[in-house]
């Protein structure tokens, strides 16, 4: 829990853990779009973990689409829509391994990173939040740097803050540098922190190199 790598949770021990079955299975991808379309390539390595957020899990799927799900049943409540519609904009360059949640009530938002985007999405409907951002979405792209990343957002009070993959270097080093709000330089930029109800990025960078 909190990123802790523990959880007090108790109600399943060495007592009972042999009794566990399962309730039911979640396709990482509908079954029905792959039979429609033979020619989609799903990975085999999806790694996505879900959150349980007011009696709703939240987790992107096998396209790097967040869907809602019913924990009780298994059902899909709504899945996140693509960009580009059809059955080209489901491909994704990279999968996140999960999503995170920020606020209460009419406030609160699932917040997500695909291919180069940080989407906030209405937890109830799947609709983007139209006042965050441009129509819901954050492009954290530059003309010089295509961002990409396979992470999970993490939220610090009202600031969520998003990696960026980079080739691996023979040395590292921290440098954090400050920028104009509002601009983001990617050639030092390693973590973008993007504020939720408005997004205009903070302009505080991390860049390992």
């Amino acid at each position: 829990a909190h990123a802790t790598r523990y959880s007090a949770l108790a109600q399943i021990d060495a007592a009972n853990v042999g009794q566990l079955r399962v309730t039911w299975r979640h396709p990482q991808v509908d079954p029905a779009i792959l039979a429609a379309n033979p020619d989609l390539n799903v990975s085999n390595r999806y790694m996505a973990t879900p959150i349980l957020v007011d009696g709703a899990l939240y987790v992107p799927n096998g396209f790097g689409l967040v869907e809602a799900i019913d924990p009780a049943s298994g059902r899909t409540l709504w899945t996140q829509r693509p960009l580009i519609d059809g059955v080209e904009g489901l491909p994704s360059l990279m999968i996140s391994k999960g999503v995170a949640h920020w606020g209460s009530g009419t406030d609160a938002r699932i917040l997500t990173v695909r291919q180069q985007h940080l989407f906030a999405l209405n937890p109830s409907t799947g609709e983007p939040i139209e006042s965050f951002g441009d129509g819901g979405k954050v492009n954290l792209s530059t003309e010089e740097f295509r961002y990409k990343w396979a992470g999970v957002p993490v939220v610090a009070g009202d600031v969520v803050v998003v990696g960026s993959s980079m080739l691996e270097q023979d040395s590292a080093a921290a440098l954090v540098r400050k920028t104009p709000a509002g601009g983001v330089d990617h050639d030092t930029d390693l973590g973008d922190c993007v504020d939720h109800r408005e997004g205009p990025q903070l302009g505080v960078l991390l860049r390992i190199c």
